[in-house]
């Protein structure tokens, strides 16, 4: 539509005209100003919204969109009517009228589709390149509210749509919706701030539904330290965020770094929130959802909440992953059944039990995962593992960190090596509390010792225990070739029967002592009548006789009866028993075979001061066996027969022995006379018994005979000295002056069987001398290296040893001595160097370091060790250490070359770590060269995947 409007004002047309032009001339851009100003607040007035006009000085131009022609008529007129406007023309489109006007752009697919009314065509190409539209529905359409506004809410709509992925946002007149979801979590935030800061000026808020961003996969992560959850991941919305604040049981804090997220799974909130319940119930872990799936880990504090944590999560069908629960009292224990291994008890994790498993003959379907076990499980549990090894039949206990041990050893060589395990001790970080080591049963059991000719006695058969072998060894005073094994079965008095046999067997020229698995024989000779008197009188007066064993030895017809000998008088005896055990025996006896039995009977720390002679009163054989038992039962006493009267006097452990001791005599003999003294109260101890005084030869008065030759005493020696040294843990040297025959014997003895040829039995040893020779020949036996000296005045001991507890037991020997102070002692102990060495290399023996399966990882579980090896090397600091690295046959030799370097290397590296100098480290890797054991076995496998250490004194 077009059109010019005149506006008429009468005859002064001329002068109007002509005053306009001059006004045109002058201000013609003020005037359009003002007049285009005036004519929209005209227009705005009258509702007409829809009508733009422009003015070229005071003609006006009408555009925009309407409805009907009466409208713009109408606006028109409006137009024609303001003062100043002299003519009026259209430019305007007529369309179809909406209310309310609609407006809005979509995309989906990433496909933009704008639709709705249109103003003005000419905004078309603009609203399209601004949407960058390619799918344009726009219709023009009359009734649009304030174009300037509802332009500024188009724009604004445009620009957010531009932040979706799908959605729509549009206008019902100046009303603005979105709906939709974010292209990405950042839109999401660009959204929400934009939106928070307000809609263009006119533009109302309408229905704003905005969604997060899609992701995928989508997922929410929670881990529990014991303290606080931390969450990570997505949340579909902030409603979820709090409930899951509020899902943790305990008050456990909740810090959330959750991104507000679309595409959750179904009932991913559910899921989310039962997860954050169950983790906090744990001493710590982690949780996670991915999409569909979900998993937790984590440590529970006990079976229970393993067990309701686990029923909780089963409607998720939950990874659940739990460590062990704690146990409080936790043991593992191991038994051998039918020649295989059953295991139960506690292990700490799975990789433990299926390395148990892998063992050839170990059930471990009775063990059970728990957390707590103490410090070196590992090495714990390989000890008593490789114990159980050599048993037929037996148990291994840990508890806490203490082991007991039982076992019946499957062979001789099994015995020896079980105790050669319980003599090295636990491994460290343990405490063997008990061992009850027995040697295989042998049925027969049998056992014999052979005295050839020149003297030597050989040992065969079976012996119960070490103990038994070195306590036969100790009680003959001649070379020994010992063959005997170890076994039970043995009688109950095998020991005690054996050594009484033993006592008899030295006394024959040649003979031999068996057991046959049911009985005793003593076979042999003796060159002369009186011998195989003293013999058969000592086998009976033990008591042999009546225990059944078979007496064969045989002996020279006696000669015709000698002259009667001198009768003595007094007939004197006693037995001294002192605090260290010794036992001398002084005085008379009527004939050998009593004295063979009465230092056979005192045992091995007896000392013989007795001599044989007739006189004897009646009865006097039972009442000094009976009294030598009395006073063996006393810590310290003597019991004595002088002048005809008996005595006994002493300390008992307790004041129940003091009065069982007399009270079991008085069983035996008639103790009315005698003088008894027993209590519980340290008494000085007697004095060395003195030497029998010389018998009073006195001549039956029907037949006089001359007096004995007298025979002149040796020579006192002085000084009196006495000496004992030992090189290299050899043979103790023995040499100097002793008191008597039987002293002699016993320093050989003490001396574990030390050659006593060099030793003189010489008068005039110091009261104290037999005390202070045993106290130091047993130190000595202690000592690899050492001298023990008497110069007649003084002791002196010297000496060195590679361990502390022998060097505090040798010292300890002396220490008990009444006169210790008076003793030079100079004992030197193990090596800062030999204490290193015999640590670590009890370490590497345990192969307690290991790693991750082909790999170069040390496992957490031998974080104890490597504390513990870094504690040793700092004993040692002036040392050079080289970590060796070894390997399995397994695999291609230069692949186990390369392992083997990188494990030292990851040693030397933890123990640098723990403040171990690095200097002193050198890491050497030796592959599968070197093995310890066959690489045919899995048991031998592991013995050759280890690490060794070889100690050097930099110093040297």
């Amino acid at each position: 539509m077009g059109g010019i409007v005149l506006k008429w004002i009468g005859p002064g047309i001329a002068t109007v005209v002509l005053g306009t032009a001059l006004v045109v001339l002058t201000t013609g851009s003020n005037i359009a100003s003002d007049l285009t100003t005036r004519s929209s607040n005209a227009l705005g007035a009258s509702g007409d919204t829809w009508a733009d006009v422009h003015f070229n000085v005071r003609d006006a131009v009408l555009t925009g969109t309407a409805a009907n022609i009466a409208t713009v008529d109408a606006a028109m007129r409006r137009l024609a009517s303001l003062h100043g406007v002299r003519s009026v023309s259209t430019d305007v489109q007529l369309a179809p009228l909406a209310k309310p006007y609609p407006f809005s752009a979509e995309v989906k697919d990433g496909v933009v589709t704008l639709s709705g009314g249109l103003p003005s065509e000419k905004l078309r190409a603009e609203l399209v390149t601004q949407a960058a539209a390619r799918v344009d529905r726009l219709k023009l359409l009359a009734g649009a509210p304030d174009r300037g506004i509802w332009r500024d809410g188009v724009d604004f709509g445009i620009q957010r749509l531009a932040e979706l992925d799908q959605g729509q946002v549009s206008l019902r007149d100046l009303t603005l919706d979105i709906s939709g979801r974010a292209k990405s979590p950042e839109a999401f935030d660009n959204l929400a701030i934009t939106m928070q800061a307000g809609l263009p000026a006119g533009i109302k808020t309408g229905d704003i539904k905005i969604s997060p961003a899609l992701v995928s996969p989508y997922k929410l992560d929670a881990s529990f330290d014991g303290k606080v959850v931390a969450l990570t991941g997505y949340a579909p919305d902030e409603a979820l965020i709090d409930k899951l604040r509020a899902a943790a049981t305990n008050g456990v804090p909740v810090s959330t770094s959750l991104v507000l997220a679309s595409g959750e799974p179904p009932h991913f909130a559910d899921a989310a929130t039962l997860l954050v319940a169950n983790l906090t119930r744990l001493e710590q872990g982690s949780a996670s959802i991915t999409d569909a799936d979900s998993s937790l880990r984590g440590a529970p504090a006990s079976i229970q909440i393993a067990q309701d944590v686990t029923e909780a999560l089963k409607p998720l069908s939950t990874v659940v992953t739990l460590d062990p629960p704690i146990i409080a009292d936790y043991r593992f224990t191991a038994s051998v059944e039918s020649g295989a291994i059953i295991l139960s008890g506690y292990v700490p994790d799975a990789p433990t039990k299926s390395r148990l498993a892998a063992e050839n003959g170990v059930n471990v379907s009775a063990l059970e995962l728990g957390r707590g076990q103490p410090a070196r499980f590992d090495s714990a549990i390989d000890f008593g593992l490789r114990a159980l090894a050599h048993a037929a039949h037996g148990k291994f206990e840990l508890h806490g960190k203490d082991l007991t041990l039982e076992a019946v050893a499957i062979t001789s060589a099994d015995y020896v090596a079980l105790n050669a395990m319980v003599a090295g001790g636990a491994p460290q970080g343990a405490e063997l509390k008990s061992a009850q080591i027995s040697a295989p049963l042998a049925k027969p059991f049998l056992w014999s010792a052979e005295k050839t000719a020149d003297g030597k006695i050989a040992f065969a058969g079976l012996v119960p225990n070490p103990t038994v072998k070195s306590a036969f060894t100790a009680a003959v005073k001649t070379p020994v070739a010992d063959a005997t094994g170890f076994a039970s079965g043995e009688p109950a008095d095998f020991e005690a029967a054996a050594l009484k046999g033993l006592t008899l067997l030295a006394s024959l020229d040649a003979g031999k002592i068996v057991f046959d698995g049911t009985g005793w024989t003593l076979s042999g000779n003796v060159a002369t009548a009186e011998a195989g008197a003293g013999v058969a009188t000592a086998f009976t007066t033990a008591g042999l006789d009546k225990a059944g064993w078979i007496y064969a030895v045989k002996a020279p017809k006696p000669e015709a009866a000698a002259p009667s000998s001198a009768v003595i008088s007094p007939y004197d005896w006693e037995a001294q028993k002192l605090e260290d055990g010794t036992i001398t025996i002084a005085g008379w006896v009527p004939n050998s075979g009593f004295q063979l039995y009465l230092i056979a009977h005192a045992g091995s720390k007896a000392v013989d001061q007795m001599k044989v002679g007739t006189g004897a009163p009646a009865d006097f054989v039972s009442t000094v066996r009976a009294a030598l038992d009395a006073v063996m039962q006393l810590d310290l006493g003597k019991v004595a027969y002088k002048d005809g009267a008996w005595s006994l006097t002493g300390k008992a452990a307790n004041p129940v022995y003091a009065k069982s001791i007399p009270a079991d005599l008085a069983k035996s003999v008639d103790i009315a006379a005698w003088k008894i003294s027993v209590d519980t109260t340290i008494a000085q101890a007697p004095a060395e018994p003195a030497k029998p005084a010389a018998p009073v030869a006195e001549t039956p008065a029907a037949t006089p005979t001359a007096a004995p030759a007298v025979v002149p005493a040796a020579p006192a020696a002085t000084p009196y000295v006495f000496s004992a040294s030992r090189t290299g843990g050899g043979v103790i040297a023995l040499s100097g002056s002793v008191p008597a025959e039987a002293a002699k014997s016993y320093f050989g003895v003490v001396s574990n069987g030390a050659p006593v040829d060099g030793l003189k039995v010489t008068p005039g040893a110091p009261a104290d001398f037999t005390t202070g020779a045993t106290a130091g020949l047993r130190a000595l036996v202690l000592l690899p290296e050492g001298k023990l000296d008497f110069d007649g005045k003084q002791w002196s001991l010297k000496g060195q040893t590679p361990s502390d507890k022998d060097r505090t037991a040798a010292l300890g020997n002396i220490a008990a001595l009444p006169d210790a102070k008076s003793w030079q002692t100079e004992i030197a102990g193990p090596s800062p160097l030999q204490v290193c060495s015999e640590k670590v290399a009890a370490l590497a023996k345990a192969n307690a370091i290991t790693f991750d399966s082909g790999s170069p990882h040390i496992t957490a579980a031998s974080k104890d060790e490597l504390d513990g090896l870094a504690a040793d090397l700092a004993a040692c600091p002036a040392t050079k250490v080289e970590v060796r690295g070894y390997t399995d046959s397994d695999g291609d030799a230069n692949v186990n070359l390369a392992l083997s370097v990188a494990r030292s290397e990851a040693v030397v590296a933890a123990l640098v770590s723990r403040g171990v100098d690095e200097q002193r480290l050198y890491a050497v890797g030796y592959g599968e060269a070197e093995p310890i054991a066959p690489n045919t076995t899995k048991a031998g496998k592991a013995q050759n995947r280890r690490i060794g250490f070889d100690i050097t004194d930099l110093q040297k």
